[in-house]
């Protein structure tokens, strides 16, 4: 039996777009010369400066509909499958996928790294403490990391108008 995670390599170079040189997707045109490319509204094929015709490969878009293809971070460790439908989805939120510290624009942080390496990255003294009753007089703005119950927030607590205002926002979940 055949894994769901095997990757026929050799087809998975036949559908690298020439243009974009990603997984090509419907619609794929074909030059003159019977190179394809998708989406891409060029007048000329990169390979021999063939004319694209708008004749579209209907067996090649067949072919890339029933696809499953490997994660952009597969280099990174993920061995996940996907038909083009999900692979968008799980990319968005795929944990060996690198992120900028969420931190990074109030904070100056310059931490890039894989998205399951974020909670190392927050336990930086200087990223994440305990709120005591001895910060709150002293408190305007607070931009902190806060680890619960295996799931990673950013945490934001202001002091405006006599009241302490929080919001989170969820990163990362085990």
């Amino acid at each position: 039996m055949i894994s769901s995670r095997v990757v026929d390599e050799d087809l998975l170079k036949e559908m690298d777009c020439l243009v974009c040189m990603e997984y090509m997707v419907p619609p794929i045109k074909l030059c003159t010369n019977g190179h394809n490319i998708c989406r891409w509204r060029v007048q000329c094929c990169p390979t021999r400066g063939a004319v694209f015709s708008e004749i579209r490969n209907v067996t090649l878009e067949s072919i890339a509909r029933s696809q499953k293809y490997p994660c952009v971070n597969r280099q990174s460790g993920c061995l996940e499958l996907f038909s083009m439908e999900h692979i968008a989805k799980h990319h968005a939120g795929c944990v060996y996928g690198k992120i900028n510290c969420p931190l990074h624009l109030r904070k100056n942080c310059s931490w890039t790294g894989l998205k399951n390496d974020l909670i190392e990255h927050a336990k930086a003294p200087k990223y994440s403490r305990e709120i005591s009753k001895s910060c709150f007089p002293k408190l305007s703005f607070c931009l902190e990391f806060v680890y619960c119950f295996g799931e990673l927030f950013t945490c934001c607590l202001q002091k405006r108008d006599g009241r302490l205002l929080c919001c989170s926002d969820e990163w990362y979940k085990h």
